[in-house]
């Protein structure tokens, strides 16, 4: 399936029956484990849409169904770009890790529909002390998860400076 430019699901592709029953001897049953469709090839995918795609026949063996019903739905995508803070993993209580910078600009491709609810809160960026610990120059900026709406993920600066301090008795008394 090839979706039209700049066009992306809105949804996960849908299948109308999820599954079939066979019947046939058991030999030969025990010997399935899917029912596959025929080859099936859509390209330019700009709307949303109905299939139906036959399935393959298997000697000796008769399907309830002789069709799989594929619904798409799609929509056009765009770049958005947002702003999001850095957290910090793995920090000792008796020290204070500053990163710079302590944001990142990150790029990621979202369909139309979900434009406005993606925001930085959305993302979850971060680096780990850890790697600092062993005495990387540069900490990577890691991301712990997307959502499956949005692809394309660029982060800049992928990578940031960084300096370890020692907290003073006076910070740690405070935390």
């Amino acid at each position: 399936f090839d979706l039209a430019q700049q066009y992306t699901y809105c949804d996960s592709m849908r299948f109308d029956p999820r599954g079939v029953s066979i019947y046939g001897p058991q030999q030969v049953l025990d010997s399935i484990s899917e029912v596959v469709t025929e080859n099936v090839e859509v390209n330019e995918i700009k709307d949303t849409m109905q299939y139906d795609a036959p399935l393959q026949k298997i000697p000796m063996v008769s399907c309830s169904d002789s069709l799989v019903r594929l619904h798409f739905q799609t929509e056009r995508f765009t770049e958005k770009t947002i702003f999001v803070p850095v957290s910090i993993i793995n920090l000792p209580e008796d020290k204070e890790l500053k990163i710079f910078p302590s944001n990142v600009s990150v790029s990621f491709n979202v369909g139309l529909s979900r434009y406005d609810s993606i925001g930085a809160t959305t993302f979850s960026f971060y680096v780990d002390y850890k790697k600092a610990l062993e005495g990387a120059d540069r900490l990577e900026v890691s991301c712990k998860e997307t959502l499956p709406s949005v692809f394309g993920l660029k982060i800049k600066p992928s990578e940031v400076d960084y300096i370890i301090e020692m907290k003073t008795s006076e910070e740690k008394a405070k935390k």
